[in-house]
């Protein structure tokens, strides 16, 4: 029955033609292991690609045409990134995480690396950069070739966010378990300098014109600035109840951060540090609340979790993910007003951007929440 059912399911995706120059909203979810492209207008789904298990987080090159995943694995540690072309609207192919390297004897030795988190784009070079949480590294990979060309054990455990200064010379990445932030030279793959930030550093975010990183402090409730050039701490201060991500305003006015503890969105002036307001989020059913309790001690409440944030291109507003109730919220930077709701699939773990001009044909209808978790065996629980 439960392969009948993925067939029929399977047969639901057809072959809707994909509209050329039209932007589209990727979610990845953590319980479907799909990524999901939405019409950020309709709040359609308009196709769906099988990733790995436990994907973790999602980057689109700039040109929007390439997107990249990383499979954290669920109950197994995952070992691969997937690398989808969203123009031709398929999977292009599964990277798996390894070194090959021959001994003096003429044998072979592989190094494989486990369970990736965060990747960043390198800008103009065909290349991400990926963190491993298995083995506290830091790989640098060839899109095109498919190879690991760059390795490095990093000073901190559990890497988790990464993202890459101006000039894209430099990788900074964060770790919740260390508390800390690595510095990467990505032309060398060397550590720079190992940044001690707040307890459970967490989300982090380029400032968009001055030279700061500011990262989100999950276990101390608090946010630290980074000097990008100096590559110093300058400054760190307090925010909401566990912060877990961070996202500039396009003109660097504002920082938005979720407070999953609280459930809202803590609106900071980039200037005065201060906060400018807070958006409250709806909150859940407590039946709700209560089939999904939260991962860490402490009172959440109905909470509805919020955890990921992503700008609109337009600048005009941002996406904010919510993993209790399965919803990413459109946000009005101009009213600081919740303006839609979009319902996505379970465990929204990660969103990205893609704008492509392209008269590609092929993207798949994709059937609605209840045909996949019928076709899956889920039962929403």
């Amino acid at each position: 029955m439960r392969i009948a059912s993925l067939a029929i399911a399977l047969s639901i995706i057809g072959s809707a033609p994909a509209q050329a120059d039209q932007e589209r909203l990727l979610v990845l979810s953590g319980k479907e292991h799909a990524l999901i492209l939405v019409d950020p207008n309709t709040g359609q789904r308009e196709a769906l690609f099988r990733v790995g298990l436990g994907p973790e987080d999602v980057a689109v090159s700039k040109d929007g045409r390439t997107a990249v995943v990383t499979n954290r694995g669920d109950e197994l540690s995952g070992t691969t990134i997937t690398v989808l072309d969203l123009a031709a609207n398929k999977v292009a192919r599964t990277i798996t995480l390894e070194v090959r390297h021959t001994r003096p004897d003429g044998t072979e030795q592989v190094r494989r690396y486990h369970r990736p988190t965060g990747v960043t784009f390198l800008e103009g070079r065909g290349k991400v950069v990926v963190a491993c949480a298995g083995e506290g590294a830091l790989l640098l990979i060839d899109l095109e070739t498919g190879r690991v060309e760059g390795e490095l054990r990093l000073d901190s455990r559990d890497p988790l966010r990464t993202i890459v200064g101006h000039g894209g010379r430099y990788a900074f990445v964060t770790s919740a378990t260390s508390g800390t932030v690595s510095v990467v030279d990505t032309t060398t793959m060397r550590i720079v300098r190992t940044i001690e930030a707040g307890g459970g550093a967490t989300g982090i975010a380029l400032h968009p014109t001055l030279d700061e990183a500011w990262v989100v402090n999950a276990e101390v409730n608090s946010i630290s600035i980074i000097d990008t050039k100096e590559m110093v701490e300058v400054v760190e201060f307090a925010c909401g109840a566990m912060p877990t991500d961070i996202a500039f305003t396009l003109d660097g006015r504002f920082a938005l951060v979720t407070n999953m503890q609280e459930g809202n969105i803590s609106v900071f002036d980039a200037k005065t540090r201060r906060v400018h307001t807070v958006v409250d989020l709806e909150t859940v059913t407590q039946e709700l609340a209560d089939s999904r309790p939260a991962p860490t001690a402490g009172s959440f409440g109905k909470s509805a979790f919020p955890t990921r944030l992503l700008m609109h291109p337009s600048g005009k507003s941002a996406f904010v993910a919510t993993l209790r109730n399965d919803r990413v919220t459109e946000i009005d930077l101009a009213t600081w007003r919740p303006l839609r709701k979009l319902d996505v699939p379970q465990l929204p773990a990660s969103m990205a951007w893609s704008q492509i001009a392209s008269g590609a044909v092929g993207a798949r209808a994709v059937p609605s929440p209840e045909e996949l978790r019928r076709a899956v065996g889920e039962t929403g629980k």
